[in-house]
Parts: structure tokens; C-alpha cells; sequence
């Protein structure tokens, strides 16, 4: 018997031992693709490229700089983008005309030259509103939009929305150090804040009686919101696509809601209009589309809305004359007032006063 055992488990451990683990291809492949966000239109064009992470890295998505980017006209004029941020280029003054060709280039630092395909810039039709409705879950907002043409019109809409927020406590005095406390010269009341649609939004009135978006979902908003504690605005850029360019967005679009994120690793296989004309065999994801966009604003304030209350969970503590250094200096703590009656200021956390830790003091030109 125990002969008959020991032959067992050394034969198990034989085979254990020459058990080599299989990696399939998929998973063993560390290539990565330029992805590219982006597109041409007049004013502004803001291009931002980065790189996949291989199916087999935990990495995130790295930033693709000192790229050479420029949009080239069917003439052959090329408009040079500049990069202002870590994989962000843009260039401002273009006059993108209906019906005329247009084309993004790109050289990435390792000398990989990328080009789409030239496209046809098309023209959208204005936005015709936007509206919210505060529900019991919170706020969203809709969109409606027709075109006067008879053929199917297919629409990517973006975001930027923009809001207003205050600290829970003004504060009158900062503290300077070695028990000194001034009156405050800035404000560190109201501040703001922006962000940016991260959702493929796209649409279409194919199978549409006629040529009407109602109601199509661009933004939720919880109950409680920040955004929404004095007052929100969200400007709506409005796309027209071509039916390739439609496709390529509603594959990536199933893609995204599967894995999470564009910059995951995508399960289906996703042709968008890039080639790379130094190494075939290398891949880009990204389809660029040339459109003169039409765009819509709107504003929220709170007082339109019912019981959008913030919790704050903040509390303020009275600091004596003689312990400013400790709990200015060492406890974080920030002076809202004085109180002369106990001879000691009125304070609170910095989260609770000084809201340039979640936002910017400057002002959006457009804000009224």
C-alpha cells in the first residue's frame, strides 16, 4: 500500500511539475493602439491622443505627447495643432466649409506617421432645445432636435457643463503664522468647476416617422448634487454624421457598456477611418469626422429647483488667541470670524471653508 502511494504521488508530481501554463495569444500580445478622440469643425479643434493598455497590463492609459498633429484641407493646406496638455493638441481659427475634404495627420515621437481618411464636412442642424425634469432621483436633462432634410440624419452629441458652488462657511480672516491673523484679501467662498461628456451619446432618426430627435437622455444628475447647489449650465455640441462614421461610434458604443471604458480593451474588433502608413500591422482606434456643429446653452439655478439640499456635515469650533497656532497652523483648521464677546475666532475644516480644494475662484467668461 504504501508502495502504491508512493508511486501515486510522485506521478502526480510529475505531471504537475510539466504542467506549463498556457497563455492564448490574445493575452500574451503586448501590442498597444493609438486611440483618437477628436474632431474636425470650425473655431476650435481639440485632438487628444493616447495609448491602449495591452489585454495583460494592469496600466492605465498613458497620455500619447509630443505627437506632430495638423488637419489638412483637400488643397493640400495643413493647419498644425499645438499640444496644450499631456496628449491634448488643439487649433483655433478654422473655417470648415460644407462639402469641402478633410483629413487628420499624425507623427507619434517613435515616428509613426497615422492619417484618416479624407472626409466630408457636413453641416448640422440647430439644436432645437434643451430641458431637465427633477424627478425624485434627481435631475435629468433632454434634448430635442429635426433636421428639414428627407434622408435619415444620424447626430453625436458632446457636453461641457459648468457650475457654481460655495463653502459651507465664508471666512473673513486667514492665518499667516507665528499667531498672526489678518483679514482675508481673496475669496475663498464661491468657486467653479467643469467637466466634460464622457458617454458616447448618438442618435438617429432612422426608423422615425420623420426627421424629429425628442427626448433623447443626454445627462443624469443625482439628488444632492453639488453641481446643482447655486447654479449649473451645460453647453450642447451637435454633430452630423456619416453612416460609416455612425457605425463606427454604436460598435464602440456596445464595446464601452461591456467593458466599462473607450480605453478598455475592446471585445469587438473596431475599423475606424486610421491607417498607419509606416507599419501596417500597427493598429489606431478613432474616426475622426469634419462637421460645422451647432450648439445650445442652458442654465440652472437652485432656486428653480424643489428641496435640492447638500449635506455638509460640517462644525465649527471657537479657537482662543492663544491656541491660533496650533489649530490654524498644525490642525488645519480655517478662521470664518471673530467673535469678540469670548475673544476667540469662529472656525471650521478646510474642506467646509475653502472651496478651492474642489474648484477654481476664476470666474467662466459666459457666467452671468
Amino acid at each position: 500500500m504504501r508502495v502504491s502511494l508512493f508511486i501515486l504521488l510522485s506521478t502526480c508530481s510529475l505531471i504537475i511539475g510539466c504542467l506549463e501554463p498556457y497563455n492564448p495569444p490574445a493575452i500574451t500580445n503586448t501590442e498597444t493602439s493609438l486611440i483618437i478622440e477628436g474632431s474636425i469643425e470650425s473655431g476650435t479643434s481639440i485632438i487628444k491622443l493616447s495609448r491602449s493598455s495591452p489585454l495583460n497590463s494592469d496600466n492605465a492609459i498613458s497620455p500619447e505627447v509630443e505627437a506632430e498633429v495638423s488637419i489638412e484641407d483637400e488643397t493640400g493646406h495643413a493647419y498644425a495643432c499645438t499640444e496644450t496638455s499631456p496628449g491634448r493638441y488643439s487649433v483655433s481659427g478654422l473655417d470648415i466649409r460644407t462639402g469641402n475634404q478633410y483629413r487628420l495627420k499624425i507623427i507619434t515621437k517613435q515616428k509613426d506617421e497615422y492619417e484618416s481618411t479624407f472626409v466630408e464636412a457636413i453641416e448640422s442642424p440647430p439644436i432645437d432645445s434643451i430641458y431637465w425634469e427633477q424627478t425624485k432621483d434627481g435631475l435629468d436633462l433632454y434634448l430635442d432636435a429635426h433636421s428639414t432634410s428627407n434622408q435619415e440624419n444620424r447626430y453625436k452629441w458632446s457636453f461641457i457643463e459648468n457650475w457654481e458652488f460655495h463653502s459651507v462657511y465664508p471666512s473673513f480672516y486667514e492665518y499667516i503664522g507665528d499667531g498672526i491673523v489678518k483679514s482675508r484679501p481673496n475669496d475663498i467662498y464661491t468657486c467653479y468647476q467643469s467637466d466634460s461628456s464622457k458617454s458616447i451619446l448618438i442618435g438617429s432618426s432612422n426608423n422615425l416617422e420623420s426627421n424629429i430627435i425628442s427626448r433623447f437622455h443626454l445627462q443624469h444628475i443625482d439628488n444632492s448634487d453639488w453641481r446643482l447647489q447655486v447654479k449649473y449650465s451645460i453647453l450642447v455640441k451637435q454633430y452630423t454624421l456619416t453612416e460609416e462614421a455612425f457605425s463606427f461610434y454604436e460598435i464602440l458604443r456596445k464595446n464601452t457598456e461591456t467593458t466599462g471604458t473607450f480605453f478598455d480593451p475592446q471585445p469587438s474588433p473596431i475599423n475606424g477611418n486610421f491607417i498607419c502608413t509606416t507599419d501596417k500591422t500597427k493598429r489606431a482606434i478613432g474616426y475622426v469626422e469634419a462637421t460645422v456643429t451647432s450648439s445650445k446653452r442652458i442654465f440652472i439655478s437652485n432656486d428653480e429647483l424643489e428641496n435640492w439640499d447638500i449635506p455638509d456635515n460640517c462644525e465649527t469650533t471657537n479657537v482662543p488667541l492663544d491656541s491660533v497656532d496650533y489649530y490654524f497652523g498644525y490642525s488645519h483648521y480655517i478662521p470664518i470670524s471673530y467673535e469678540l464677546a469670548t475673544g476667540s475666532y469662529i472656525s471650521s475644516s478646510r474642506a467646509c471653508v475653502n472651496c478651492t480644494l474642489r474648484g477654481t475662484t476664476k470666474k467662466p467668461e459666459f457666467w452671468d
